[in-house]
């Protein structure tokens, strides 16, 4: 129809933890004072507000954004730049021995996204996602991410990509995640759209040389 609607999300809902300020609110009425009453509501087309009454609302409006990843992990690239044998990947425990056909020279890369928005000047961690506890993990389908975008303001924001593999094959982990160095990190501001090179709702990376003409070819060598 040709109206939009807005909706504060209630607390058991999906989008409830994009919310800051939400309902149920406890307030005193006193005569002829006028009480300023903070309300989230989530949208996805902006909208307008109006100021009524003794009472008003000032509504923080929110756009919740959705982005997807997909990536594929070359083992080549492992025994070519970090000297690991192809036997590592089947002799030692490891997640991608868990997809539906095992260890391959390409394969499904595993993920984890780390999320953070720019805060007073700092980089705060808004929330991270990871593929690597689905059943066959990193497989299936893409990596989405849901945040919540302020209508009225620049948000700026960092995505940190890290890639589950084996990076400490000298030690006795093996394969994990390389925590606090991300092997890519993507900036940008409000919408995670600009990132999708392809425009086709899914941002897709390869890591390593098996891939023809991905959207990210990694590692980004300087």
């Amino acid at each position: 129809g040709p109206y939009m609607i807005k909706a504060a999300p209630l607390p058991d809902s999906p989008f409830y933890e994009f919310v800051e300020n939400g309902l149920d609110l406890t307030f005193e009425v006193c005569a002829f004072e006028k009480i300023e009453i903070y309300i989230d509501v989530l949208c996805f087309v902006p909208d307008v507000y109006e100021l009524f009454g003794f009472f008003w609302f000032e509504i923080t409006e929110i756009t919740v954004r959705e982005m997807c990843f997909f990536g594929d992990v070359c083992i080549d690239w492992w025994l070519n730049e970090m000297d690991v044998p192809l036997w590592a990947w089947v002799e030692y425990e490891n997640y991608y021995q868990n997809q539906m056909n095992g260890i391959q020279s390409d394969m499904p890369a595993i993920i984890t996204l780390v999320l953070f928005k720019m805060v007073d000047g700092q980089y705060e961690q808004v929330k991270f996602w990871t593929n690597d506890n689905w059943d066959y993990p990193g497989e299936g389908e893409p990596l989405c991410i849901r945040y919540a975008d302020y209508d009225n303001e620049t948000d700026e924001f960092k995505l940190e990509l890290y890639i589950y593999g084996p990076w400490f094959f000298n030690t006795n982990d093996v394969f994990g995640y390389t925590q606090g160095q991300p092997e890519h990190t993507w900036y940008f501001t409000d919408n995670a759209d600009v990132l999708d090179l392809n425009e086709d709702g899914v941002v897709e990376f390869a890591w390593g040389d098996c891939v023809q003409d991905p959207e990210y070819h990694l590692p980004v060598i300087n």
